[in-house]
């Protein structure tokens, strides 16, 4: 039987056996293997240092060129910074010029109001003047219309308390029957200008014929005894005459004093005929009533004129001219309430 394996292994031949020139030559290629390598790594790193000066060059350039874009930009931020400044002392002293501007709208609005409710005291004011001291109604209404047509087209709910109590105050004068002064003033005129007309009771009879000179009626020529006798009887007339006085106890009236009775009682009907426009009722009544006196105690009751006097005056007597009831209080207490501080 075979003990040797199937595959035997050659046997290695040592290095004493080698030729003697072949270890140079693998010394020569190895140098050269070495020599060949050290150039490709000298050619590489060559390439390696060019593109690491290429590459800091650039990265120097960069860093330059990012040194003046940072400068830049901080020139920049600081410009922004500067208008953000302006822009904020701009923002600053427009805000104050908002709340200035607040401010003076609201004390222009304050002011419009006040010099509104200025214009509705001194209207309600001037119409109770005329309530007051002239019994002018239609003024007074004429006024509060006025006022409350300006209220309504303002249309303020604060407001809106003064315009109702204006509102119920002028229907309230609507409903007041006023008495016609101007027809009181015409009869007193009329009255003032009869005073000359007026038979004093010293005066002479309604319709008796004064005989200045004498009438003679028409007689024949040559009748001088009947034309004589007609003179003296009309003579005697002229002298003597017999009446009934009502009041005896007066005494007869000169002229002058029969001017100044009658100036005397045009000055009462004047003086009533301006407590009539004045609508003062005590005046008016003691004037009318002084009138009437006068004209009972010195003037001839039997006289035409001085009985349709003495009935135009007792109608007058009648008339009512104060306006009881009538002001303005509840307008004005509702000006005072809308007005800053009322009650």
């Amino acid at each position: 039987m075979n003990d040797a394996s199937p595959n035997p292994v050659p046997p290695v031949m040592p290095v004493a056996a080698w030729p003697k020139w072949l270890l140079p030559v693998v010394f020569v290629v190895l140098l050269g293997v070495l020599a060949g390598v050290a150039l490709l790594l000298s050619g590489r790193i060559q390439s390696l240092e060019g593109d690491v000066a290429r590459r800091l060059s650039d990265i120097d350039r960069a860093s330059v060129s990012l040194k003046g874009e940072a400068a830049g930009a901080v020139s920049k931020v600081g410009e922004l910074a500067s208008r953000i400044a302006a822009l904020e002392a701009q923002a600053l002293e427009a805000q104050n010029q908002q709340v200035s501007l607040a401010s003076m709208y609201h004390e222009l609005a304050r002011g419009q109001d006040e010099r509104l409710l200025a214009d509705m005291e001194h209207t309600l004011l001037l119409a109770q003047q005329q309530l007051y001291l002239t019994g002018n109604v239609r003024a007074a209404i004429l006024g509060l219309e006025a006022a409350e047509a300006r209220l309504t087209r303002i249309k303020r709910a604060r407001f809106e308390p003064l315009r109702n109590a204006m509102a119920h105050d002028l229907e309230r004068l609507r409903l007041t029957p006023a008495a016609d002064t101007g027809a009181l003033r015409a009869r007193l005129d009329a009255l003032i200008e009869g005073v000359p007309s007026w038979g004093l009771e010293s005066g002479p009879e309604p319709g008796e014929a004064r005989h200045d000179l004498p009438v003679a009626k028409s007689a024949a020529p040559g009748d001088w005894l009947w034309r004589l006798s007609s003179e003296l009887w009309a003579e005697f007339r002229s002298l003597v005459r017999i009446r009934r006085l009502e009041h005896p106890e007066l005494p007869l009236l000169t002229p002058e004093q029969e001017f100044f009775v009658r100036e005397n009682i045009k000055l009462r009907l004047l003086s009533a005929r301006m407590a009539a426009f004045a609508r003062d009722e005590a005046t008016w009544q003691s004037d009318l009533k002084a009138a009437g006196d006068w004209l009972a105690r010195y003037f001839n009751s039997r006289d035409p004129a001085v009985k349709a006097a003495r009935v135009s005056l007792a109608d007058l007597s009648r008339a009512q001219l104060s306006l009881q009831g009538l002001d303005l209080a509840a307008s004005l207490k509702a000006l005072s309430a809308v007005r800053p501080g009322g009650d």
